[in-house]
């Protein structure tokens, strides 16, 4: 069974819940918009069982009702991701909200602000105690500076996007991507290994099988994610996604079938239950 564990859905021309972009300029959220209803149609071609919706940050900010209540019209297939600011009001609390909305996990961003601010730990901090998985959003430099963190929450359950944006310059060695593959040393780090990532291979001129094969020697193929990034990632068709990660993937062999699911579905589903 597939699951994809990173979907943007975004309601089109719904006036409950209107657009409150995080930066001007975005297009997709209109021309690509992706409702839930039409997402679970693709599911249901394409071979996907189960996802994770993640707010979609660049159409409604830190408004988590639509990806919220997107996810809860089939709990049993579907969870979602609240993005949660770390410098907002109240943070605990606002967390504390939305997981009583029926969010299953929290976004954590770090793209311009750093990982060391106290106030990313007491996040972090509230996340792990209420035992939900935390999504990091993070990007060069703060990769480097998440071993703090990972060390202080040891339990943390943790899920990096898109493998951090790496760069994967240099081949197959990767030696760019050295905070990347050092974090294979904490074994609460799991990978999110996205159209997005396996593009960054692509397109420093390498082959994606490559990476994901790094990333298997070092993280093993438990600790691998597959995310499709839909609808941000609009440039091919999802079944094209789709066949990609399976090819991308299938380097693995008969191990392929962690990171394209199984994987997944016990860091996000079968452990709520178990």
């Amino acid at each position: 069974m597939l699951v994809d564990t990173h979907v943007h859905v975004v309601a089109r021309g719904d006036p409950r819940f209107p657009l409150r972009p995080n930066r001007p300029g975005l297009t997709w959220i209109t021309d690509h918009a992706c409702p839930v209803d039409e997402y679970v149609g693709m599911m249901e071609s394409n071979g996907i069982g189960r996802a994770v919706l993640v707010q979609a940050m660049g159409a409604y900010t830190d408004d988590n009702r639509y990806c919220v209540q997107a996810a809860g019209i089939d709990p049993a297939r579907l969870r979602s991701v609240a993005y949660v600011d770390a410098h907002g009001d109240d943070p605990p609390g606002t967390l504390d909200r939305w997981l009583a909305h029926g969010a299953n996990g929290v976004r954590v961003v770090a793209i311009e602000g750093s990982l060391d601010d106290p106030a990313v730990d007491v996040l972090w901090q509230h996340a792990v105690e209420r035992g939900v998985p935390i999504v990091a959003t993070v990007i060069e430099p703060e990769v480097r500076r998440l071993p703090r963190l990972l060390e202080r929450f040891p339990h943390a359950r943790v899920a990096l996007d898109h493998c951090g944006f790496p760069d994967l310059s240099g081949g197959p060695a990767y030696p760019a991507a050295r905070a990347l593959f050092e974090l294979a040393a904490f074994p609460n780090v799991h990978l999110k290994v996205s159209t997005i990532a396996l593009d960054h291979a692509r397109d420093a001129g390498g082959d994606p099988r490559d990476f994901v094969a790094a990333l298997a020697g070092a993280f093993g193929v438990q600790r691998l994610q597959w995310g499709s990034d839909w609808s941000q990632t609009h440039d091919r068709t999802f079944a094209e996604i789709v066949a990609y990660a399976h090819r991308s993937f299938g380097v693995l062999g008969s191990d392929a079938h962690w990171p394209l699911g199984d994987t997944a579905d016990h860091f996000w589903f079968r452990r709520a239950v178990d």
